[in-house]
């Protein structure tokens, strides 16, 4: 057999006259032009808004794929015709260099974008297609994972919200739904918050896996600029009855992570503090205790993680600190508050050090905590 193809959904499906829905073109969402921070940081903005108007959000389809073939636990989809679909990678950027040439001409940046490196191993495929060994599952299978979403950040605003893309009775005739390891108690509960049956679904490892048929809902923006659609059906699935405000303030902690802590967390706190923060650590709530936590937030202020991510589920209005070494700079949060309707102010600390922990100078905090009123 030949080497493996690499050619878009739409494309296969019209050749293969497999079933093929869809729903919107490409298109570049207007976006907030990034000149209303308290706090200036002329060259963070500089660097960002070149990319912020260019990137677009790609085409949305439903598409169904006899004899299809996931690549765990990577979320890469192929058929057994030999055939790998380069709208299920997140990760193409050096595809060449393994050997794949496209099988048509592909979509060119901004409204598809690869992101980072594929490794040379391509995930572990064979050189050449042949037949699966591993597990093979009849009957109708739905692909919710995606490559990355054993990050929060990922899996809520990435992957989960791609089942929008559905209608009932799509979401509700499948036999199973395939979710990729690790395995973590809030990709269950949001599917049951998302009103799925968490019952169904099956966990795919490191292995390839057969399918009879799958259904594939697109991808929805490109990873780390965030669509306003999928931020306005998370907060109607997962928290309807939320959003009510209570007026806190939220300092979010990074301590308990491996990399990118802010290592003079304590003193930071202190001066936040006193404009009236408590300090919570997202990663030992539940989601349905975070979703009610970030429902009462007037402002939030955090080391730069995702843990921020729930900052979607605060009342549109809110205020958001993001905080950062200079080492990372990273417009994920900034994208996710001008899709939630937020207010944004970014901070720049120095270089990182080792592991990308960093200090924030005292009088930088002391600056952005005078954007708050003391509590009276």
């Amino acid at each position: 057999m030949e080497d493996w193809r690499l050619t878009t959904m739409a494309d296969w499906a019209e050749r293969s006259g497999a079933p093929f829905r869809p729903l919107r073109p490409a298109v570049r969402p207007a976006r907030d032009p990034l000149d209303r921070l308290a706090l200036p940081c002329p060259d963070y903005v500089r660097r960002v808004a070149d990319e912020w108007s260019a990137v677009g959000e790609p085409a949305r389809f439903v598409a169904t794929i006899p004899d299809a073939l996931v690549v765990g636990p990577h979320g890469v989809v192929g058929a057994a015709d030999g055939t790998l679909f380069y709208d299920s990678f997140q990760a193409i950027q050096r595809i060449g260099e393994c050997g794949f040439t496209p099988a048509q001409a592909l979509p060119a940046p901004p409204d598809w974008e690869p992101s980072v490196t594929v490794p040379p191993a391509l995930f572990g495929l064979p050189v050449r297609p042949g037949p699966v060994a591993g597990r093979r599952l009849a009957g109708t299978s739905l692909l919710v994972g995606f490559m990355w979403d054993h990050n929060y950040y990922h899996w809520m605003l990435e992957a989960l919200p791609r089942l929008a893309l559905l209608d009932a009775s799509e979401a509700g005739s499948v036999d199973r739904l395939l979710l990729l390891a690790p395995r973590h108690a809030y990709k269950i509960r949001s599917l049951e918050l998302a009103g799925l049956d968490p019952s169904r679904v099956e966990w795919i490892g490191d292995e390839t896996v057969a399918c009879e048929r799958m259904v594939f809902p697109s991808r929805i923006c490109r990873t780390g600029w965030v669509s306003r659609d999928a931020v306005d059906w998370l907060r109607r699935r997962l928290a309807p009855a939320e959003r009510g405000g209570s007026g806190r303030r939220l300092f979010v902690s990074r301590g308990d992570t491996a990399n990118r802590r802010m290592l003079n967390e304590d003193e930071v706190f202190d001066i936040f503090r006193a404009r009236g923060f408590e300090r919570v650590a997202s990663a030992g709530l539940t989601l349905d205790q975070q979703i009610a936590l970030f429902s009462q937030a007037e402002a939030v202020v955090a080391p730069h993680g995702a843990g921020m991510v729930n900052s979607l589920f605060m009342r549109p209005g809110g205020l958001v600190v993001d905080i950062m070494s200079a080492s990372y700079l990273n417009p994920g949060i900034w994208t996710l508050c001008d899709a939630a309707g937020l207010r944004y102010q970014p901070v720049i600390g120095p270089p990182a050090r080792d592991g990308g922990d960093f200090v924030l100078p005292a009088e930088q905090a002391r600056e952005v905590a005078g954007l708050f009123k003391a509590p009276a």
